[in-house]
């Protein structure tokens, strides 16, 4: 951990190839962070869809229960 932390100190060294390298391990993890976020967003989107199809289910069975009018022959 020390050896990379005086890489990223010293940049007299540096070359084009070793910012690439470091670039290039930077952006795999951003994309690793980016997609644990998308997969724990789709979970959750799915808890909800699930949670209010169930409510809808149970609003259908007693909206077809004929409680609450709808009007019939007047």
């Amino acid at each position: 951990m020390k050896s990379i932390i005086n890489f990223l100190r010293d940049e007299r060294g540096a070359i084009a190839s070793e910012y690439a390298v470091v670039s290039l391990v930077m952006g795999a993890g951003s994309i690793g962070a980016v997609a644990l976020l998308r997969d724990g967003q789709i979970e959750q989107f799915g808890k909800i869809e699930e949670r209010l199809s169930i409510d809808n289910d149970a609003t259908g069975a007693a909206g077809s229960s004929g409680i609450g009018g709808g009007g019939g022959g007047e």
